[in-house]
């Protein structure tokens, strides 16, 4: 557990549609939604001491015809 926040920068991963998992936004923890994602670097940050789940939505029109 780390006591201040973390940040992980990923070139791999800038521009992309990440999000706090919907569990996480709706949840009464607010340090939990304090998690962010910059999708100009690629940066996730979270708070000290949580654990945080981010989700890329998927395009549902897409993954219907991929079924």
């Amino acid at each position: 557990m780390c006591p201040t926040d973390v940040s992980f920068p990923s070139a791999a991963l800038k521009a992309k549609a990440f999000q706090l998992h919907p569990v996480q936004m709706m949840s009464t923890d607010n340090t939990v939604k304090k998690s962010v994602y910059d999708a100009s670097s690629g940066c996730f940050t979270v708070p000290p001491r949580t654990t945080s789940v981010f989700v890329e939505p998927r395009n549902t029109k897409e993954s219907a015809r991929q079924s």
